[in-house]
């Protein structure tokens, strides 16, 4: 007589592995996640570096007599300059000619407000910023009209600055990243 059993059911090892393949999954799933959120951290960098050139190349648009002057301000510093604009009622602003007006412009661009001022910071405060840099095409800037200027912004990459992939020389080589922005002149018609 051949008695066969027949199997119903599942056994500890198949439960077992499909515990594990699934495990295996989730763990993919959250490192896919994690990787997602740090792109989105470095675009959001990204954006506001971008937001930032955009802004004083249209300052330096809207400022057309002191273009080279701002070429030559030096904003490490990020000591207050002549208030050259009024934010509110708390607040007067100064007749400024074009040169203190440039200067006021690269001061509140790459230094920001403070919060006493009662105005919203810009992204100075969450963007490492470590220079802003505004060179003529050239070499030279000249006061006339028709030299094409590069700003360019510099900022500390959280991205690669938290990296536990990189060790620290390549980290510290690829922290700084920038976003560059060419300003051609503006001809009156």
């Amino acid at each position: 007589m051949n008695l066969k059993q027949q199997q119903s059911g599942m056994t500890l090892i198949e439960v077992l592995i499909t515990v594990l393949i699934l495990a295996i999954g989730l763990l993919g799933l959250s490192g896919l996640q994690s990787t997602s959120l740090k792109a989105g951290t470095d675009v959001s960098q990204r954006s506001q570096a971008l937001w930032l050139a955009n802004s004083l190349v249209d300052r330096m648009r809207a400022n057309p007599g002191a273009m080279t002057s701002y070429a030559s301000i030096n904003t490490a510093s990020c000591s207050t300059p002549t208030n050259c604009s009024d934010h509110g009622a708390n607040s007067n602003g100064t007749a400024c000619n074009a040169t203190q007006i440039a200067v006021f412009d690269m001061w509140e661009v790459a230094c920001g407000q403070t919060a006493s001022t009662g105005v919203l910071t810009n992204s100075v405060d969450s963007l490492d910023v470590t220079a802003i840099n505004i060179t003529c095409e050239d070499g030279t800037c000249n006061s006339n009209t028709e030299d094409i200027f590069n700003v360019e912004v510099v900022y500390n990459s959280k991205l690669v600055s938290s990296s536990q992939l990189m060790n620290a020389a390549a980290r510290a080589t690829y922290e700084s990243q920038s976003i560059s922005i060419r300003v051609y002149p503006t001809y009156a018609p």
